[in-house]
């Protein structure tokens, strides 16, 4: 009982100390960007956010502080597991690659950052390092489970494509979902929700408190990030939370969880595939505009209504997959 009673501390403890760092740091951040007058760029064919122009960015940064300092002070007194050390060191590799992004669009004025292929690059170095030390910590990353029927599937000499898709797809297509309000950071705390529940399930209670650091860390941000936002995490904010999805996943080893808790983020992916071959095949558009969210604001929809109807759909398809896992 008395352990129960510390992790619980534990994990309210981590949440509400992300909480407050990351509110402090999101703060400080705003300031320092009017102050610099660095902001964010934003294309001129989405004409409903020409507005935007000028908001601060690169909130990212507030998250992953709140989130590791949080974590490391409640963590203080405990050896740091190869799965929770893997996944550190992934949101780090992400995040400075997100990071030098966002400063090369903020230094040059425009939309675009780092180039594409370098940017997969080092997504692909710091994802096999990952990886590495997964291996090293002998944790199974070379085979699949499948819920329901609790069987594995042996993917043996695929297992490295296999995990750099996840790792590499699951964190660019948050990133693709980084579009409107209060959007990507959100699923992503929706998101976690089964991988914390699974964690605590699982024993692996260390995981469960960098997770839930992570969710308090993204609440202190979304005071600032709700319509109409304050601030922009960025891709040092997005690419990195994209990597915690994927990486838990594969600690967890349980990445179909991953598709159905993360469904959002599969299908705005998919929009962005089948809208650009649909159009080099037709030259028409299925969709008003891809990613997903950007065809529902060309419908005429509020950001606000869209981003809730996402709440929504990702809350349900969260706690679809907390009930597959438990069955």
């Amino acid at each position: 009982m008395a352990t129960s009673i510390t992790i619980f501390i534990k994990l309210l403890l981590a949440l509400l100390l992300s909480f407050l760092l990351s509110i402090f740091f999101t703060k400080k951040i705003i300031k320092i960007s009017k102050e610099k007058n660095k902001a964010q760029i934003e294309r001129e064919y989405l004409q409903n956010h020409i507005k935007k122009k000028g908001t601060p960015t690169m909130g990212g940064i507030a998250i992953v502080l709140g989130s590791l300092l949080s974590f490391l002070i409640v963590n203080f007194n405990e050896k740091i597991t190869y799965g929770v050390m893997a996944i550190i060191l992934g949101y780090l590799g992400f995040f400075l690659i997100g990071f030098i992004d966002d400063y090369l669009k903020l230094k040059i004025k425009s939309y675009d950052g780092l180039k594409a292929s370098i940017r997969i690059l080092l997504e692909i170095v710091v994802s096999i390092y990952v990886i590495v030390i997964l291996k090293e910590g002998n944790y199974f990353v070379d085979r699949l489970y499948i819920p329901i029927s609790k069987s594995f599937f042996n993917i043996s000499f695929f297992f490295l494509p296999f995990l750099l898709l996840v790792i590499i797809g699951t964190s660019n297509s948050i990133n693709l979902s980084d579009g409107l309000d209060g959007l990507a950071s959100g699923l992503v705390m929706i998101a976690l929700t089964p991988f914390i529940l699974l964690s605590l399930i699982k024993g692996d209670y260390q995981l469960a408190l960098f997770l839930i650091s992570i969710v308090g860390a993204i609440l202190g941000f979304l005071i600032y990030n709700f319509h109409p936002a304050k601030i922009f995490m960025g891709d040092c904010g997005s690419l990195a939370l994209g990597s915690i999805l994927g990486i838990s996943s594969i600690i967890l080893d349980n990445e179909i969880i991953l598709v159905i808790a993360g469904i959002l983020f599969v299908l705005e992916t998919f929009s962005v595939i089948i809208q650009v071959l649909y159009y080099k095949l037709t030259h028409k558009r299925i969709f008003l505009m891809a990613p997903l969210h950007h065809h529902f604001e060309k419908k005429g929809w509020e950001e606000s209504r869209v981003v809730m109807m996402f709440y929504l759909i990702g809350s349900f398809a969260s706690l679809l997959a907390i009930i597959i896992e438990v069955i």
